[in-house]
């Protein structure tokens, strides 16, 4: 009764005041029925019937809803001064789908204007059960796949055991779109429309956002997806494999090393001893000499020999003993030298001259000892291969490098010839290049031979050194 007495009350408002644009009678008999009961009254299909509900999204079609259920109407042209959140009395005729009904060829009243509801929060699988049709809806999921076709942007979101899809326009007027990325969880507001084919997928049901305002991104991409794990995969195999290959150079720098050392001692038993069995033969020699001319000084030479023969043992300690280079006292190469060879040549008819040029205090202690080695190698070399008269011993010492000359006047030789020679000369090249330095030999049949090491004498790095000398060493062999 109470009912009644309301709708015509209502009946007689909008009688009084109609509205040029908006206008409908609805007679006084006409009852308002709820939405939600319509959906489930068999007996209603193509019936008039009045129903009252709030505006949920404008245009063709018009959705309204209360709060038994949400409602499309179809209208044969568009009602002007509708707003969102007005509530409006319409009447039509109804036509039932399987999960919600419509209300065709209707007209609309504007009742109270007024502001949007709430959307009502759901999950997808309560949006696919039907009982939010045609609803303001707001639920989530995870963005798959997004395609733009005749207009529309079509998202399609993972909400678990069910997806559905997100009809979202595309704004002509904007010239890019907002960008999402997939795999972001996507909340999406919008009308919940059961059963729509339009986008191509099978899902149960559509959401139409209302604006772009209405999709917002929840949370981004997570770090650990497919794409990640393999690029993770691929760094953690490529840091592997860098891994095995520094070990690989290292084994291999340990086996240079290792080759380097015994370079090494073959040098200094090269230096030591080899150089020692020179000067014992060079000595039996003098004495063979002797015994031939009838000499009286055989003891003495004798003598020397077994002196040298216990240098030889000495040397042979001292390269056992890790072959620790000789200690030398400062601004001492040259007079080491010069006694070498007086030693080697005890007895023999061979002259030695000294010349010193700078300050020898400046030569650090490595670069005396390569100097002596070298310089020990050229002198027995000379004395074993060129039987000189005379061998002059010079060292230069300038701002950054050291340089000694050895020159004999002995025979000489064809360099060309001794290019692939015997294991002194390797030697010497090896020991100056080893300390940044380089080695020239120059000699010709009858003009005696000229030995000339340049080793760095300064502070700068051996690394720098080494390379350097390598660069001068390409360049020779070029």
């Amino acid at each position: 009764m109470i009912r009644s007495r309301v709708y015509v009350l209502l009946t007689l408002c909008l009688s009084v005041g109609p509205s040029a644009e908006i206008r409908c009678q609805v007679p006084a008999a006409s009852r308002v029925e709820p939405i939600g009961l319509l959906r489930l009254d068999v007996g209603a299909r193509e019936t008039d019937h009045v129903v009252r509900g709030v505006v949920n999204k404008t245009g063709m079609p018009l959705f309204i809803q209360d709060r038994t259920g949400g409602m499309e109407v179809s209208l044969s042209a568009p009602v002007p001064g509708l707003h969102i959140g007005d509530e409006v009395l319409v009447k039509g005729r109804l036509s039932q789908g399987r999960y919600s009904s419509r209300l065709s060829a209707s007209d609309v009243r504007v009742l109270n204007p007024g502001v949007p509801d709430p959307a009502v929060s759901v999950t997808v699988n309560m949006a696919a059960s039907g009982n939010y049709d045609r609803m303001f809806v707001e639920t989530e999921g995870v963005l798959r796949e997004v395609r733009n076709a005749n207009g529309v942007r079509w998202l399609l979101l993972d909400g678990g055991r069910e997806s559905f899809v997100a009809e979202l326009p595309i704004d002509p007027t904007k010239t890019r779109s907002r960008k999402l990325d997939l795999r972001s969880v996507i909340r999406v507001r919008g009308i919940c429309i059961m059963d729509d084919r339009r986008s191509g997928e099978a899902v149960p049901f559509t959401v139409i956002p209302r604006s772009a305002d209405d999709v917002k991104v929840v949370s981004p991409p997570p770090f650990w997806n497919r794409t990640h794990v393999l690029e993770v995969t691929g760094c953690a195999m490529a840091l592997g494999l860098g891994i095995m290959m520094l070990y690989v150079r290292m084994e291999r720098w340990r086996f240079k090393l290792v080759l380097d050392e015994r370079t090494r001692m073959a040098h200094d038993l090269h230096d030591t001893l080899a150089q020692s069995f020179t000067g014992i033969a060079f000595q039996l020699q003098a004495v063979r000499n002797a015994m031939r001319l009838g000499a009286l000084n055989l003891e003495k030479q004798v003598d020397l020999a077994i002196g040298m023969v216990s240098h030889c043992q000495e040397d042979a300690r001292r390269s056992i003993a890790m072959l620790k280079p000789a200690d030398l006292d400062a601004g001492s190469v040259l007079e080491n030298l010069r006694q070498q060879g007086e030693v080697l040549t005890r007895g023999g008819n061979v002259r030695f001259s000294v010349n010193v040029q700078g300050d020898l205090s400046r030569i650090p202690h490595a670069v005396e000892d390569v100097l002596l080695r070298i310089g020990h190698e050229a002198i027995t070399n000379a004395i074993r291969h060129a039987a000189p008269s005379c061998i002059a011993i010079s060292l230069q010492v300038l701002d950054e490098v050291a340089v000694l000359e050895i020159r004999d006047d002995g025979c000489g030789f064809v360099p060309a010839a001794k290019r692939r020679g015997g294991f002194g000369l390797r030697a010497m090249n090896t020991r100056a290049h080893s300390h940044g330095g380089t080695l020239e030999v120059s000699s010709s049949l009858g003009a005696g031979t000229l030995v000339r090491v340049s080793v760095p004498s300064g502070q700068r790095p051996a690394r720098l050194m080494r390379a350097l000398s390598n660069l001068r060493k390409e360049n020779n062999r070029l």
